[in-house]
């Protein structure tokens, strides 16, 4: 049932990344309720399994340069400071999109962006203040990509 999310920390243990300790079901909820949000069930569990990669005890990112956040280093993409000054993506302006990963260290990020009924979301490339693309389905869809170092995860074209 959690393949994806073994596949996910064998692949980091492989590279001698640690992965912090997952959060608890209360923090979670805390998490949800001050962002005004419903996480999808997948990625509840890998945050319940592993608080993302340990920036401390290993080089800060995987072999090819992304890095998973903490629950602590969640954000809405309209709340991210990394992308001011820019103007913002007209296509995801009133939409949710949490942003969970970068690559080379902010060169481009990867977020879930929240259907209207929340209860869904597809995960998103955000390569440049102005654009983003779909590049998976799911949460689990992004880490069976990940893992196999999928060209998906690199092919940087805007959606019009």
């Amino acid at each position: 049932m959690m393949r994806w999310l073994d596949e996910l920390l064998g692949h980091w243990e492989k590279q001698k990344l640690h992965a912090q300790p997952g959060c608890s079901v209360a923090g979670l909820d805390r998490f949800e309720e001050k962002l005004g949000i419903t996480l999808p069930h997948e990625f509840r569990l890998y945050l319940e399994r592993t608080n993302g990669m340990d920036p401390y005890t290993s080089i800060g990112a995987d072999e090819n340069g992304f890095y998973f956040y903490s629950l602590n280093e969640l954000e809405l993409y309209s709340q991210s400071t990394d992308f001011m000054p820019e103007p913002s993506i007209p296509a995801l302006e009133g939409r949710k999109c949490l942003l969970f990963a970068d690559y080379m260290h902010k060169c481009w990020w990867y977020g879930l962006l929240f259907e209207e009924q929340e209860a869904s979301c597809t995960v998103v490339e955000i390569a440049a203040a102005n654009w983003y693309r779909v590049v998976a389905g799911s949460f689990s869809e992004f880490v069976d990509l990940y893992v196999a170092d999928a060209d998906e995860l690199y092919n940087a074209i805007p959606e019009l």
